[in-house]
């Protein structure tokens, strides 16, 4: 089934889901990815974790999303082909920040704010600051604070399946799918589910295929339309071929590409340098109302202790020379020639 932007009708009292005029959404967790997808994604919906070469941002995603989760008193699916994945997952799903720590950081900021103005020529107090972050707000979540295993035990909110061939996977989602508080389609009381997949198209699966892939990613979208459910999917778009890389940005409403720098081309002195791109390189209305809204490929992201920052790109010219830029080269124009992004309207 072809991605579509018709979302079906949720009931209204859903926890943990927004609803507008226009559409209903749901938040990620972190605010600052959230104001890059249109205040959250789109309930249901499918978002796509392209991380190249690596697993750190999808963990830390896929951890956050499971707090939120929580919070909002969603259930939560966690699939995955190793079960060490699974384990880690539930061990790490970070705690809420204190609303205490918030104000003291605020006294604090004020106070440097203040002395700072006063080292400042009386002509360039009125200038306006430079700030590059996407949101001001603090973090909602610690990653360096984790709830403790008894709690989320105890909430009945998180399920976890261990499969390792698509047909099992798909046997064990479809029966979640079709219950009657997960299908819109059938009558009752509705739960809101967040799924989280993971290593899919890797070798991981026993039967690991092209087809099997194919097959099960498009009964995936199909149900997931018809559902109270969002997916979040993490793959590494670099361990593909063409055709399968294909196939999974066609069934995604969201699709954020993350190219981390190699280690030795950072700035290690520098603890505000940035630790890779990120592309947004697809949302839910680039193929609603506004079919030609360009791609967005100026972001910066750099994982700390306590959380996921993401920053509006500031190229530094002077190691630009030094940087090789040629792992974090946008894949819109390759993905203009698939035929999943509209073409330019000068080319038109």
């Amino acid at each position: 089934m072809l991605p579509t932007t018709a979302f079906p009708k949720l009931p209204p009292n859903l926890k943990g889901v927004k609803h507008s005029r226009t559409s209903n959404t749901t938040s990620l967790g972190l605010d600052c990815l959230d104001k890059l997808i249109e205040d959250g994604i789109p309930f249901p919906s499918i978002i796509l974790i392209n991380e190249k070469s690596s697993r750190k941002i999808g963990k830390i995603l896929q951890r956050i999303y499971c707090a939120e989760a929580i919070v909002q008193e969603q259930n939560v699916i966690v699939a995955s082909p190793r079960k060490m994945d699974l384990e880690d997952i539930l061990n790490s799903i970070p705690s809420e920040t204190t609303s205490s720590g918030n104000m003291t950081a605020s006294g604090i900021s004020q106070k440097a704010s203040n002395e700072e103005s006063l080292k400042i020529a009386w002509r360039f107090q009125s200038a306006p600051k430079i700030n590059s972050s996407i949101s001001n707000s603090k973090p909602k979540f610690d990653l360096a604070k984790s709830k403790a295993r008894m709690e989320i035990n105890e909430s009945e909110l998180v399920q976890t399946i261990f499969a390792n061939t698509y047909q099992q996977l798909w046997k064990e989602l479809e029966g979640i799918l079709n219950c009657p508080n997960v299908d819109i389609t059938q009558s009752g009381p509705k739960n809101a589910f967040r799924i989280i997949l993971s290593e899919l198209g890797s070798p991981l699966f026993l039967d690991h295929s092209k087809a099997a892939i194919t097959n099960f990613i498009t009964r995936l979208r199909a149900f997931i339309m018809s559902s109270c459910a969002t997916v979040m999917i993490c793959i590494d778009g670099d361990q593909m071929d063409t055709e399968m890389f294909e196939s999974f940005h066609l069934i995604s409403d969201s699709i954020l590409n993350f190219y981390p720098i190699p280690e030795h081309l950072r700035n290690a002195n520098d603890p505000s340098a940035f630790t890779g791109r990120l592309e947004v390189a697809k949302i839910p209305r680039l193929y609603g109302n506004n079919l030609f809204r360009p791609e967005f490929c100026d972001y910066s992201y750099k994982d700390t202790r306590h959380t996921l920052e993401i920053r509006k790109f500031l190229l530094d010219f002077d190691d630009s020379n030094e940087m090789d830029t040629k792992s974090l080269e946008p894949i819109t124009d390759d993905l203009r020639e698939m035929g999943i992004l509209a073409p330019d309207i000068d080319d038109v």
